[in-house]
């Protein structure tokens, strides 16, 4: 078997389970191999051990000893509306690379592989979340009603077309591509696997029944209800360990006695000198047994401290996140609501600028107003002292009328002796009146002087 990416067993399980649980825009690769993994195990889902929790599938992960199964598991998501999207292996035109699961708000491509159990190779249709609570599709998942009620009945998410492949693409893998959906959710940003997935994948790394080249395809644990089963299954078999080497090491002594016995009496020592020997080397052996289990103690205890050790700095890392992510958060709706405010004074004051504004126009246009108004009784008040003084003319013409008449009557012979010259022949006119009465006519025009006087005034 040839990989691409030698890494070591402890680095290994150190990189797929940092890989699930990154925080990333778009599906990790954590390692590529030249071979595809085995196909699915066939196995029964565990029941729900409580309202909460959602299935993860087990899938088939990479070590230096090769592939080893992932056993599926029910766990707490890290937050009220996420879902998990499994991981796959997918031909990339030369090896299978992995591309590690997480959480998100939607479920991503998971290389259209059918997990069961709700996960059909597009999306998850063993529940969905309303509000606050997670309701399970009794169709697809193993749930106690009597503990669970929160359940509803969908069997059009059950896809008959069952095949145990394991991987998308090249020989003999499953052809799917992802969706434009999809594929914008991928690009998004996600959250790592938990602490207790985390500890499933390491568990399962270090157990060798686990390995495909060990169990043929059928890994002894191939499920699990929850992650704490498998600590406690480690704890069995560390303590059945235990008392097998204790089972071996009092036949170990038994054997031991029997030896020295027959020796004893090959040499014909003594009975008290074959019991001292004897009680000598069963308190040595004895004394190796418990140094054994005294060391055997210690490295679980060690190991036991370090494991305590290292999920509370996980869970540490998981609150400083969201305190980061909550505090990011704050921080962004101050600033929105100062951007609020700062363009609600804008606002404010341009409103307030066209106000005064309009009132400047409104004050000028009223000025103007008043000056025209001025104006026009100032010319008002000239046309009517116009008017008067026309009206007044007419008087100062009647005092110069003695004066006029008195100048027509000198200029009427003249007139007269014009008119007669230039009037036609047959006309008889009457005899010329006496020199006062003839100057009538000349009188009677003067008035009509006078009338036209103020016109000409007026028009001037």
């Amino acid at each position: 078997m040839k990989t691409y990416h030698r890494i070591s067993k402890y680095f290994l399980i150190t990189v797929l389970a940092l890989g699930l649980g990154a925080t990333s825009a778009f599906s990790q690769v954590s390692i590529s191999v030249g071979i595809a993994p085995p196909p699915l195990p066939i196995y029964s889902q565990p029941a729900c051990p409580g309202e909460g929790y959602l299935w993860t599938p087990g899938y088939w992960a990479y070590g230096d000893e090769g592939y080893y199964w992932v056993p599926g598991v029910w766990v707490q998501p890290p937050q009220i509306g996420f879902l998990w999207t499994p991981a796959y292996w997918g031909w990339s035109g030369n090896n299978y690379a992995f591309h590690s699961g997480y959480w998100g708000s939607s479920v991503g491509f998971y290389g259209g592989i059918n997990y069961g159990c709700g996960y059909n190779g597009r999306g998850y249709g063993g529940g969905r979340w309303n509000g606050n609570n997670f309701a399970y599709n009794r169709s697809v998942n193993n749930v106690n009603t009597t503990i669970i009620r929160n359940t509803y009945v969908d069997r059009t998410v059950i896809n008959n077309n069952y095949r145990n492949v394991s991987y998308n693409g090249g020989r003999g893998g499953v052809d799917a591509r992802p969706t434009a959906r999809e594929q914008q959710f991928a690009r998004q940003e996600h959250i790592r696997a938990t602490t207790q997935q985390q500890e499933n994948i390491r568990a399962a790394a270090q157990d060798r029944r686990q390995l495909a080249k060990v169990n043929n395809g059928r890994p002894a644990t191939t499920a699990l209800s929850r992650a704490e089963d498998r600590q406690q299954a480690a704890t069995r078999d560390r303590n059945n360990n235990a008392n097998a080497v204790n089972a071996r090491d009092r036949a170990n002594d038994r054997q031991a006695t029997t030896a020295q016995e027959r020796r004893a009496n090959a040499a014909n020592l003594t009975r008290q000198q074959a019991n001292e020997r004897n009680d000598r080397n069963a308190a040595q052996t004895r004394q190796q047994a418990n140094e054994r289990k005294a060391a055997t103690t210690a490295r679980t205890n060690q190991n036991a401290t370090a494991l305590a050790r290292q999920q509370s700095n996980e869970r540490k890392a998981a609150a400083t996140e969201r305190t980061n992510r909550n505090t990011a958060t704050v921080a962004r709706q101050q600033s929105n609501e100062r951007k609020a405010a700062a363009t609600e004074r804008t606002n404010r004051n341009a409103t307030l600028a066209r106000q005064q504004s309009n009132e400047r126009k409104a004050a000028a246009t009223a000025s103007n107003n008043r000056a025209t108004a001025t104006r026009q009784a100032q010319t008002q008040s000239r046309n009517q002292a116009a008017e008067r003084s026309a009206r007044q003319q007419p008087r100062v013409t009647e005092r110069q009328q003695p004066r006029t008449a008195e100048t027509h009557r000198a200029a009427a012979p003249q007139q007269q002796r014009s008119a007669a010259v230039n009037r036609p022949a047959p006309q008889a006119r009457p005899q010329a009146q006496p020199r006062q009465q003839q100057a009538r006519p000349v009188a009677h025009a003067a008035p009509q002087t006078k009338a036209n006087g103020p016109d000409q005034d007026k028009h001037r």
